[in-house]
Protein backbone atom coordinates (compact mmCIF):
# COMPACT_ATOMS: atom_id res chain seq x y z
CA UNK A 1 0.00 0.00 0.00
CA UNK A 2 2.59 2.41 0.80
CA UNK A 3 4.73 1.79 -2.53
CA UNK A 4 1.67 2.47 -4.80
CA UNK A 5 0.81 5.59 -2.82
CA UNK A 6 4.27 6.65 -3.11
CA UNK A 7 4.31 5.84 -6.48
CA UNK A 8 0.87 7.74 -7.52
CA UNK A 9 1.86 10.72 -4.80
CA UNK A 10 4.02 12.43 -7.96
CA UNK A 11 1.30 12.55 -10.34
CA UNK A 12 -0.70 14.51 -6.87
CA UNK A 13 2.41 16.06 -5.70
CA UNK A 14 2.60 18.49 -9.61
CA UNK A 15 -1.10 19.03 -9.39
CA UNK A 16 -1.85 19.94 -5.57
CA UNK A 17 1.55 21.07 -4.37
CA UNK A 18 3.91 19.91 -2.48
CA UNK A 19 2.45 21.48 0.56
CA UNK A 20 -1.09 20.15 0.24
CA UNK A 21 -0.12 17.06 -0.23
CA UNK A 22 2.21 17.53 2.79
CA UNK A 23 -0.71 18.46 4.50
CA UNK A 24 -3.05 15.70 3.35
CA UNK A 25 -0.81 12.69 4.55
CA UNK A 26 -0.56 14.41 7.54
CA UNK A 27 -4.26 14.26 8.24
CA UNK A 28 -4.51 11.04 6.57
CA UNK A 29 -1.79 10.03 8.83
CA UNK A 30 -3.72 11.39 12.12
CA UNK A 31 -7.00 9.77 11.35
CA UNK A 32 -5.95 6.52 10.75
CA UNK A 33 -3.51 6.23 14.15
CA UNK A 34 -6.74 7.63 16.16
CA UNK A 35 -9.33 4.79 14.17
CA UNK A 36 -6.68 2.21 15.03
CA UNK A 37 -6.64 3.25 18.64
CA UNK A 38 -10.17 3.66 19.09
CA UNK A 39 -10.34 -0.09 17.84
CA UNK A 40 -13.02 -1.77 19.76
CA UNK A 41 -15.67 -4.58 19.82
CA UNK A 42 -16.72 -7.06 17.38
CA UNK A 43 -15.41 -5.08 14.51
CA UNK A 44 -12.01 -4.61 16.35
CA UNK A 45 -9.93 -6.27 13.82
CA UNK A 46 -11.71 -4.47 11.12
CA UNK A 47 -10.76 -1.42 11.97
CA UNK A 48 -7.27 -1.74 12.84
CA UNK A 49 -6.74 -3.01 9.54
CA UNK A 50 -8.70 0.09 7.91
CA UNK A 51 -6.54 2.19 10.08
CA UNK A 52 -3.41 0.40 8.94
CA UNK A 53 -4.30 0.93 5.23
CA UNK A 54 -5.12 4.63 5.46
CA UNK A 55 -1.47 4.77 7.41
CA UNK A 56 -0.04 3.07 4.70
CA UNK A 57 -1.55 5.20 2.05
CA UNK A 58 -0.83 8.55 4.27
CA UNK A 59 3.18 7.19 4.95
CA UNK A 60 3.57 6.72 1.17
CA UNK A 61 2.22 9.83 0.38
CA UNK A 62 4.50 11.96 2.91
CA UNK A 63 7.53 9.64 1.69
CA UNK A 64 7.59 11.08 -1.48
CA UNK A 65 6.42 14.39 -0.94
CA UNK A 66 8.61 15.41 1.89
CA UNK A 67 11.59 14.51 -0.26
CA UNK A 68 10.55 16.84 -3.00
CA UNK A 69 9.86 19.59 -0.68
CA UNK A 70 12.87 19.82 1.41
CA UNK A 71 15.55 19.60 -1.77
CA UNK A 72 13.30 22.16 -3.62
CA UNK A 73 13.15 24.98 -0.50
CA UNK A 74 16.56 24.30 0.81
CA UNK A 75 19.76 26.43 0.16
CA UNK A 76 22.20 24.39 -2.04
CA UNK A 77 24.70 24.84 0.59
CA UNK A 78 23.03 23.13 3.48
CA UNK A 79 20.65 20.99 1.43
CA UNK A 80 22.79 17.90 2.26
CA UNK A 81 21.99 18.78 5.93
CA UNK A 82 18.64 19.20 5.54
CA UNK A 83 17.76 16.46 3.31
CA UNK A 84 19.56 13.78 5.14
CA UNK A 85 17.54 14.92 7.72
CA UNK A 86 14.99 13.01 6.38
CA UNK A 87 15.98 10.15 7.40
CA UNK A 88 17.23 11.33 10.45
CA UNK A 89 13.70 12.18 11.84
CA UNK A 90 12.52 8.61 10.30
CA UNK A 91 15.16 7.15 12.85
CA UNK A 92 13.87 9.30 15.92
CA UNK A 93 10.35 9.02 15.12
CA UNK A 94 11.32 5.00 15.55
CA UNK A 95 13.48 5.36 18.85
CA UNK A 96 10.56 6.92 20.24
CA UNK A 97 8.26 4.25 19.27
CA UNK A 98 11.04 1.64 21.06
CA UNK A 99 10.38 4.46 24.03
CA UNK A 100 7.31 4.86 24.44
CA UNK A 101 6.91 1.03 24.36
CA UNK A 102 9.30 0.69 27.38
CA UNK A 103 8.04 2.96 29.41
CA UNK A 104 4.60 1.82 28.85
CA UNK A 105 5.16 -1.99 29.26
CA UNK A 106 4.48 -1.73 33.18
CA UNK A 107 0.67 -0.73 32.00
CA UNK A 108 -1.67 -3.49 31.18
CA UNK A 109 -2.24 -4.80 28.05
CA UNK A 110 -5.18 -3.13 26.94
CA UNK A 111 -4.32 -0.07 27.80
CA UNK A 112 -0.41 -0.18 26.73
CA UNK A 113 -1.52 -0.96 23.28
CA UNK A 114 -4.05 2.04 22.74
CA UNK A 115 -1.79 4.59 24.48
CA UNK A 116 1.42 3.32 22.28
CA UNK A 117 -0.70 3.66 18.99
CA UNK A 118 -2.46 6.68 19.98
CA UNK A 119 1.17 8.92 20.93
CA UNK A 120 1.96 7.74 17.40
CA UNK A 121 -1.03 10.96 16.49
CA UNK A 122 1.54 13.47 17.58
CA UNK A 123 3.86 14.07 15.13
CA UNK A 124 1.38 14.21 11.82
CA UNK A 125 -1.03 16.74 14.22
CA UNK A 126 2.33 17.98 14.87
CA UNK A 127 2.62 19.34 10.98
CA UNK A 128 -0.66 19.62 10.49
CA UNK A 129 -0.15 22.69 12.86
CA UNK A 130 3.22 24.16 11.53
CA UNK A 131 2.80 23.17 7.65
CA UNK A 132 0.41 26.20 7.07
CA UNK A 133 3.28 28.30 8.15
CA UNK A 134 5.63 27.24 5.59
CA UNK A 135 5.81 28.80 2.12
CA UNK A 136 5.22 26.42 -1.10
CA UNK A 137 8.15 25.47 -3.11
CA UNK A 138 9.16 27.99 -5.05
CA UNK A 139 10.42 25.37 -8.04
CA UNK A 140 6.63 23.75 -7.80
CA UNK A 141 4.94 27.56 -8.18
CA UNK A 142 7.34 28.26 -10.81
CA UNK A 143 6.87 24.99 -12.84
CA UNK A 144 2.87 25.67 -12.50
CA UNK A 145 3.20 28.95 -14.19
CA UNK A 146 2.98 30.67 -11.06
CA UNK A 147 6.10 32.61 -11.43
CA UNK A 148 4.85 35.67 -8.98
CA UNK A 149 4.40 33.83 -6.36
CA UNK A 150 7.45 31.79 -6.90
CA UNK A 151 9.68 35.10 -6.85
CA UNK A 152 8.18 35.97 -3.23
CA UNK A 153 8.57 32.98 -2.16
CA UNK A 154 12.45 33.16 -2.81
CA UNK A 155 12.85 36.39 -1.47
CA UNK A 156 11.19 35.73 1.23
CA UNK A 157 13.34 32.44 2.18
CA UNK A 158 16.64 33.25 0.97
CA UNK A 159 19.11 36.35 0.87
CA UNK A 160 18.53 38.83 -1.88
CA UNK A 161 21.44 37.79 -4.20
CA UNK A 162 20.90 33.84 -3.69
CA UNK A 163 17.09 34.80 -4.68
CA UNK A 164 17.40 36.63 -7.83
CA UNK A 165 20.67 33.73 -9.15
CA UNK A 166 18.19 31.20 -8.15
CA UNK A 167 14.91 32.16 -10.06
CA UNK A 168 17.24 32.65 -12.98
CA UNK A 169 18.07 29.38 -13.14
CA UNK A 170 14.77 28.05 -12.17
CA UNK A 171 13.47 30.08 -14.81
CA UNK A 172 15.87 28.88 -17.63
CA UNK A 173 15.46 25.27 -16.45
CA UNK A 174 11.98 25.70 -16.49
CA UNK A 175 11.89 26.74 -20.30
CA UNK A 176 13.81 24.00 -21.20
CA UNK A 177 11.12 21.46 -20.08
CA UNK A 178 8.49 23.88 -21.00
CA UNK A 179 5.22 21.43 -22.18
CA UNK A 180 5.98 18.35 -20.09
CA UNK A 181 5.51 17.58 -16.37
CA UNK A 182 2.62 19.24 -14.27
CA UNK A 183 -0.24 17.73 -15.95
CA UNK A 184 1.58 14.68 -18.08
CA UNK A 185 0.42 11.49 -17.23
CA UNK A 186 2.93 8.97 -14.72
CA UNK A 187 4.39 7.24 -18.25
CA UNK A 188 4.68 10.29 -20.33
CA UNK A 189 6.53 11.47 -17.21
CA UNK A 190 8.33 8.55 -16.48
CA UNK A 191 9.27 8.30 -20.21
CA UNK A 192 10.52 11.98 -20.00
CA UNK A 193 13.21 11.31 -17.90
CA UNK A 194 14.19 8.03 -18.11
CA UNK A 195 14.75 8.05 -22.21
CA UNK A 196 15.58 11.54 -22.00
CA UNK A 197 17.80 12.58 -24.89
CA UNK A 198 20.21 14.38 -22.56
CA UNK A 199 22.46 11.94 -21.37
CA UNK A 200 23.13 13.42 -18.06
CA UNK A 201 19.18 13.35 -17.14
CA UNK A 202 19.44 9.66 -17.82
CA UNK A 203 22.90 8.82 -16.07
CA UNK A 204 21.29 10.89 -12.81
CA UNK A 205 17.90 9.30 -13.20
CA UNK A 206 18.90 5.53 -13.92
CA UNK A 207 21.61 6.15 -11.05
CA UNK A 208 18.53 7.62 -8.82
CA UNK A 209 16.11 4.54 -9.28
CA UNK A 210 19.65 2.25 -9.01
CA UNK A 211 19.89 3.74 -5.44
CA UNK A 212 17.05 3.22 -4.33
CA UNK A 213 16.81 -0.67 -5.25
CA UNK A 214 20.32 -1.24 -3.99
CA UNK A 215 19.54 0.82 -0.45
CA UNK A 216 17.19 -2.25 0.10
CA UNK A 217 19.61 -4.72 -1.79
CA UNK A 218 22.27 -4.62 1.17
CA UNK A 219 20.30 -6.87 3.14
CA UNK A 220 18.85 -4.16 6.33
CA UNK A 221 15.98 -6.48 6.56
CA UNK A 222 17.71 -9.63 7.18
CA UNK A 223 19.94 -7.64 9.70
CA UNK A 224 17.25 -6.24 11.19
CA UNK A 225 15.31 -9.66 11.32
CA UNK A 226 18.39 -10.98 13.18
CA UNK A 227 18.64 -8.56 16.02
CA UNK A 228 17.09 -10.21 18.70
CA UNK A 229 18.61 -13.60 17.94
CA UNK A 230 22.29 -11.84 18.07
CA UNK A 231 20.82 -10.14 21.43
CA UNK A 232 20.20 -13.35 22.90
CA UNK A 233 22.95 -15.06 21.89
CA UNK A 234 25.03 -11.99 23.62
CA UNK A 235 23.34 -12.89 27.21
CA UNK A 236 20.45 -10.42 26.90
CA UNK A 237 17.51 -12.95 27.05
CA UNK A 238 14.85 -10.88 29.35
CA UNK A 239 12.09 -8.43 27.78
CA UNK A 240 13.43 -5.57 29.45
CA UNK A 241 17.21 -5.57 28.83
CA UNK A 242 16.00 -6.54 25.30
CA UNK A 243 13.87 -3.56 25.32
CA UNK A 244 16.78 -1.29 26.91
CA UNK A 245 19.49 -2.84 24.05
CA UNK A 246 17.17 -1.85 21.22
CA UNK A 247 16.73 1.65 22.50
CA UNK A 248 20.70 1.32 23.01
CA UNK A 249 20.98 0.34 19.12
CA UNK A 250 18.28 2.95 18.11
CA UNK A 251 20.23 5.73 19.80
CA UNK A 252 23.62 4.89 18.22
CA UNK A 253 21.91 4.72 14.69
CA UNK A 254 20.00 8.30 15.09
CA UNK A 255 23.29 9.15 16.61
CA UNK A 256 25.70 8.32 13.45
CA UNK A 257 23.12 10.02 11.17
CA UNK A 258 23.21 13.05 12.96
CA UNK A 259 26.92 12.83 12.13
CA UNK A 260 26.07 12.21 8.22
CA UNK A 261 24.01 14.72 8.20
CA UNK A 262 26.10 17.16 9.57
CA UNK A 263 29.33 16.38 7.32
CA UNK A 264 27.43 15.28 4.17
CA UNK A 265 27.60 18.73 2.56
CA UNK A 266 31.58 18.92 3.13
CA UNK A 267 32.44 15.56 2.27
CA UNK A 268 29.61 14.61 -0.45
CA UNK A 269 27.17 12.03 -1.52
CA UNK A 270 28.85 9.58 -3.54
CA UNK A 271 31.60 9.19 -0.92
CA UNK A 272 29.11 8.28 2.13
CA UNK A 273 27.84 5.98 -0.05
CA UNK A 274 30.61 4.35 -1.23
CA UNK A 275 32.00 3.79 2.20
CA UNK A 276 28.78 2.89 3.51
CA UNK A 277 28.26 0.09 1.33
CA UNK A 278 31.69 -1.29 1.65
CA UNK A 279 31.24 -1.48 5.24
CA UNK A 280 28.35 -3.09 5.12
CA UNK A 281 29.38 -5.60 2.48
CA UNK A 282 32.01 -6.18 5.69
CA UNK A 283 29.89 -6.72 8.10
CA UNK A 284 27.57 -9.27 6.19
CA UNK A 285 30.23 -10.92 5.90
CA UNK A 286 31.01 -11.05 9.57
CA UNK A 287 27.55 -12.37 9.87
CA UNK A 288 27.71 -15.19 7.14
CA UNK A 289 31.33 -16.13 9.57
CA UNK A 290 28.94 -16.10 12.20
CA UNK A 291 26.73 -18.29 11.09
CA UNK A 292 29.49 -20.76 9.13
CA UNK A 293 31.33 -21.04 12.30
CA UNK A 294 28.18 -22.10 14.15
CA UNK A 295 28.25 -19.79 16.24
CA UNK A 296 30.75 -16.89 16.99
CA UNK A 297 29.41 -14.27 19.36
CA UNK A 298 32.17 -11.51 18.42
CA UNK A 299 31.86 -12.02 14.81
CA UNK A 300 27.94 -11.91 15.21
CA UNK A 301 27.77 -8.20 17.44
CA UNK A 302 30.76 -6.67 15.54
CA UNK A 303 28.89 -7.61 12.16
CA UNK A 304 25.62 -6.51 13.53
CA UNK A 305 26.87 -2.95 15.13
CA UNK A 306 29.26 -2.28 12.00
CA UNK A 307 25.93 -2.66 9.88
CA UNK A 308 23.74 -0.64 11.82
CA UNK A 309 26.86 2.16 11.86
CA UNK A 310 27.76 2.02 8.04
CA UNK A 311 24.10 1.70 7.22
CA UNK A 312 23.33 4.93 9.11
CA UNK A 313 26.44 6.71 8.05
CA UNK A 314 26.17 6.54 4.03
CA UNK A 315 23.28 4.48 2.76
CA UNK A 316 20.83 5.13 4.89
CA UNK A 317 20.28 9.53 5.18
CA UNK A 318 22.24 9.99 1.48
CA UNK A 319 19.58 7.56 -1.22
CA UNK A 320 16.96 9.75 0.45
CA UNK A 321 18.76 12.56 -0.13
CA UNK A 322 19.84 12.04 -3.59
CA UNK A 323 16.82 10.46 -5.43
CA UNK A 324 14.79 14.13 -5.15
CA UNK A 325 18.20 15.85 -6.75
CA UNK A 326 18.57 13.68 -9.68
CA UNK A 327 15.12 14.03 -11.24
CA UNK A 328 14.61 17.61 -13.58
CA UNK A 329 11.99 20.02 -12.38
CA UNK A 330 9.35 18.90 -15.24
CA UNK A 331 9.42 14.83 -13.63
CA UNK A 332 10.22 15.18 -9.99
CA UNK A 333 7.32 14.91 -8.53
CA UNK A 334 7.18 11.50 -10.95
CA UNK A 335 10.25 10.29 -10.64
CA UNK A 336 10.91 10.33 -6.40
CA UNK A 337 7.35 8.65 -6.35
CA UNK A 338 8.91 5.64 -8.86
CA UNK A 339 12.16 5.80 -6.99
CA UNK A 340 10.29 5.55 -3.57
CA UNK A 341 8.10 2.43 -4.93
CA UNK A 342 10.98 0.60 -5.70
CA UNK A 343 12.76 1.10 -2.65
CA UNK A 344 9.90 -0.04 -0.92
CA UNK A 345 8.72 -3.12 -3.44
CA UNK A 346 12.21 -4.04 -2.75
CA UNK A 347 12.19 -3.91 0.95
CA UNK A 348 8.68 -5.79 0.78
CA UNK A 349 9.93 -8.46 -1.63
CA UNK A 350 13.11 -9.02 0.19
CA UNK A 351 11.51 -9.27 3.65
CA UNK A 352 8.59 -12.09 1.86
CA UNK A 353 11.72 -14.36 0.50
CA UNK A 354 14.37 -13.51 2.85
CA UNK A 355 12.86 -17.01 4.96
CA UNK A 356 13.34 -18.73 1.44
CA UNK A 357 16.65 -17.99 1.12
CA UNK A 358 17.94 -19.12 4.49
CA UNK A 359 16.37 -21.99 3.65
CA UNK A 360 17.86 -22.53 0.37
CA UNK A 361 21.16 -20.53 1.03
CA UNK A 362 21.61 -21.47 4.65
CA UNK A 363 21.68 -18.06 6.93
CA UNK A 364 25.76 -17.89 6.03
CA UNK A 365 25.38 -18.42 2.42
CA UNK A 366 22.20 -15.58 2.79
CA UNK A 367 24.25 -13.22 4.11
CA UNK A 368 27.20 -13.53 2.48
CA UNK A 369 24.85 -13.09 -0.92
CA UNK A 370 23.97 -9.74 0.73
CA UNK A 371 27.99 -9.00 1.31
CA UNK A 372 28.09 -9.92 -2.53
CA UNK A 373 24.99 -7.23 -3.40
CA UNK A 374 27.01 -4.41 -1.30
CA UNK A 375 30.05 -4.50 -2.52
CA UNK A 376 28.28 -4.33 -6.27
CA UNK A 377 26.41 -1.22 -4.92
CA UNK A 378 30.08 0.40 -3.89
CA UNK A 379 31.50 -0.43 -7.47
CA UNK A 380 28.20 0.81 -8.86
CA UNK A 381 28.04 4.29 -6.96
CA UNK A 382 31.75 4.38 -7.38
CA UNK A 383 31.28 4.59 -11.44
CA UNK A 384 27.79 5.94 -11.96
CA UNK A 385 26.64 8.17 -9.40
CA UNK A 386 26.83 11.23 -10.15
CA UNK A 387 28.36 14.07 -7.30
CA UNK A 388 25.62 16.73 -6.45
CA UNK A 389 27.30 18.46 -3.31
CA UNK A 390 27.12 22.27 -3.69
CA UNK A 391 25.53 22.49 -6.57
CA UNK A 392 21.67 24.11 -7.19
CA UNK A 393 19.07 21.32 -8.47
CA UNK A 394 19.30 23.44 -11.81
CA UNK A 395 23.09 23.38 -11.92
CA UNK A 396 23.30 19.34 -11.39
CA UNK A 397 20.82 18.85 -14.39
CA UNK A 398 23.03 21.02 -16.79
CA UNK A 399 24.91 19.26 -19.40
CA UNK A 400 27.98 21.43 -18.09
CA UNK A 401 28.09 22.03 -14.70
CA UNK A 402 30.54 23.56 -12.52
CA UNK A 403 32.34 22.12 -10.15
CA UNK A 404 31.26 20.64 -7.07
CA UNK A 405 34.49 22.92 -5.48
CA UNK A 406 33.76 25.58 -6.96
CA UNK A 407 30.04 25.86 -6.29
CA UNK A 408 30.45 24.35 -2.60
CA UNK A 409 32.63 27.54 -2.07
CA UNK A 410 30.11 30.42 -4.19
CA UNK A 411 27.69 29.88 -1.40
CA UNK A 412 30.27 31.16 1.42
CA UNK A 413 30.76 34.25 -0.44
CA UNK A 414 27.44 35.20 -1.69
CA UNK A 415 25.38 34.09 0.51
CA UNK A 416 24.79 36.03 4.09
CA UNK A 417 23.71 32.74 6.16
CA UNK A 418 22.09 34.96 8.73
CA UNK A 419 19.97 36.23 6.53
CA UNK A 420 19.25 32.83 4.39
CA UNK A 421 16.23 31.81 6.47
CA UNK A 422 14.04 28.51 5.71
CA UNK A 423 10.63 29.81 7.65
CA UNK A 424 10.08 33.46 7.87
CA UNK A 425 6.67 34.97 9.53
CA UNK A 426 4.97 37.15 6.16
Amino acid sequence: VTGLASLLSGLAADTLGRKRLILLSSFICTVAVLLMGAASGPNAFAMVMLGRTFNGIGTGLALQVSQCFVAEIAPKHIRGLLGASFELFINIGILMGYIGGWALSGLPVGTAWRLMIGLGAVPPAVVLLVMPCMPESPRFLLGAGRADEAERVLYRIYAPAEAAAALQEMQEEAAKHAGAGSGAGLLTTARLVLCAPAPRTRQLAHAALMTAFLQQASGVEAATYYTPEVMEAAGVEDEASLQLATIAMGAVKVSVIGVAAAVVDRCGRKPLLVASNAGIAAAQLLLSASFASGGMLWAALAGQCLFMATFSAGVGPCTWLLIPESFPLAARGVGVGIATFINRMAAGGIALVFSSLIRTLTPAGTFLFFAMCAAGAAAYTSACVVETKGLSLEEIHSEQPRSNGAAARAPAAAADPARTVLVRSE
